[in-house]
């Protein structure tokens, strides 16, 4: 009888110490919870803010991309308009030795313009390229920032709960 006792009395403990370490992990967790969730909400609010910075700045850059590439577009089509309406005026006032050197510099003037056109082009492109780059660059390392910050979080936490 005296066995059967003990053997209750140790399970009785066994059940209350249960009990309590029950009670202090649901008032821990119901303490710290909320804080944790405010906190993620508040570093997720922040990221979605940036984003939508960044991305308003790309759409500014382009914007202002389309607008120089659609003035290099109508300027070289005015200055081939220009060129055009003086090479006619001139053919109907030079003998015809003349409108044979009108034409081979009116042809030389569109490979000119041409080439022209197509260097601002490429330089506009290399432009986009390299600052589509550096945008990329800048999220990158404050996207590593963000998961070096988490992962130093993480460990601590995880120290301290080993402690």
């Amino acid at each position: 009888m005296h066995e059967t006792n003990i053997w209750e009395l140790i399970q009785e403990s066994n059940l209350i110490n249960f009990a309590i370490l029950a009670i202090v992990i649901v008032y821990i967790a119901f303490r710290e919870l909320p804080r944790a969730v405010e906190g993620k909400k508040a570093e997720l609010s922040k990221e979605m803010e940036e984003a939508a910075q960044m991305k308003a700045e790309a759409e500014e850059k382009l914007r202002a991309v389309e607008k120089e590439i659609e003035r290099a577009q109508t300027e070289s089509l005015k200055i081939v308009s220009e060129a055009k309406e003086s090479a006619e005026t001139l053919q109907t006032k030079v003998l015809e030795d003349a409108k044979t050197e009108i034409q081979r510099l009116h042809d030389n003037a569109e490979k000119e313009i041409s080439l022209e056109k197509s260097l601002a082009i490429e330089t506009i492109k290399g432009q986009i390229s390299k600052l589509a780059v550096e945008k990329i660059e800048s999220v990158l390392m404050n996207k590593r920032e963000d998961i070096d910050a988490l992962i130093s979080k993480k460990i601590k936490s995880d120290l301290e709960a080993i402690k």
